[in-house]
């Protein structure tokens, strides 16, 4: 009985050990950056984040609605804004492409711009945008992460086999 709940103790700690699967790209968002070029050498899976780490007083993160936005860099009425100094954005779904830009006069037309496209199946992403869907991803400063949630629910459990 004692190496049963030995074992468990140990599958507790295990879980909440355990790493998210989920990545984050953290993206130092400063003008006279190639974004471009930074979101196509990324593989970019639903359930990723992305922090953006800038200057709050120089810059801010915009989600955009669509293409057409991004393009025109039309930031007048943003899904998501923040100007924190540190934004995490939970891309949740697949085949789905995020497009974010600074609102900062001249900054979005100067390139300070990304594009993001998830993968379907875990494979590279590609960077051809699609338009963007109604379910919104999650854009805040701080907050709990699914690896918490995970690592908290497993301990639970461990801890609930061992009693």
């Amino acid at each position: 009985m004692e190496a049963i709940r030995v074992i468990c103790v140990l599958l507790t700690f295990a879980g909440v050990l355990i790493p998210c699967l989920c990545i984050d790209h953290p993206v130092s968002w400063s003008q006279g950056v190639d974004y471009k070029t930074w979101s196509d050498g990324k593989t970019i899976n639903a359930g990723d984040t992305l922090t953006f780490t800038y200057t709050s007083f120089l810059h801010n993160v915009n989600m955009l609605n669509t293409k057409s936005e991004y393009d025109s860099c039309n930031t007048k009425a943003p899904v998501k804004s923040d100007s924190s100094g540190s934004t995490k954005v939970t891309l949740d779904k697949p085949s789905t492409t995020y497009y974010f830009a600074c609102s900062t006069v001249g900054h979005c037309a100067g390139g300070m711009k990304i594009a993001v496209t998830t993968a379907n199946d875990g494979t590279s992403a590609g960077s051809s945008p699609k338009t963007f869907t109604s379910s919104q991803p999650t854009l805040t400063n701080s907050g709990t992460s699914l690896t918490g949630i995970l690592s908290l629910t497993m301990a639970a459990v461990g801890l609930a086999l061992v009693c």
